[in-house]
């Protein structure tokens, strides 16, 4: 289970960090763990070269270069409290969060979400779990 498990709807969930996902390579940025609501990856708490991001956000974020040259933001869990992010960053309905887990709605920003200035795309992240699975 590797520190999660389902809740009772059935949605996936870590209790702890899931460090058994982690590289044995202390060198190595720690790989995806999974997304978050708002669609944004989420990451273990190494950065580049091993060493944990000194530059995350107030929700646990940041912009890192991919492999391409392109910016992105995602999330880090963190070695010491708050382990994982503490707000979201993209954009989430209401209604949405509160059909899958009405605590989730209070994570979400007071105002409707503006589309970000920086967009992404996340598509091939499905090739990068697709070679690792």
């Amino acid at each position: 289970s590797c520190g999660g498990g389902t809740d009772h709807l059935g949605l996936y969930r870590y209790l702890k960090d899931p460090s058994c996902t982690y590289s044995q390579d202390p060198s190595a940025h720690s790989p995806i763990v999974g997304f978050l609501i708002d669609g944004v990856p989420l990451f273990g708490p190494k950065g580049v070269l091993g060493v944990p991001p000194t530059d995350l956000d107030e929700c646990g974020g940041h912009r890192e270069t991919d492999y391409r040259g392109h910016p992105f933001y995602h999330y880090h869990v963190r070695e010491a409290f708050p382990y994982l992010p503490q707000c979201l960053r993209a954009c989430v309905s209401a209604n949405t969060a509160a059909s899958l887990n009405p605590d989730v709605a209070l994570l979400l920003p007071p105002e409707p979400c503006a589309p970000a200035r920086d967009q992404y795309s996340y598509s091939d992240v499905d090739a990068l779990l697709t070679a690792t699975a």
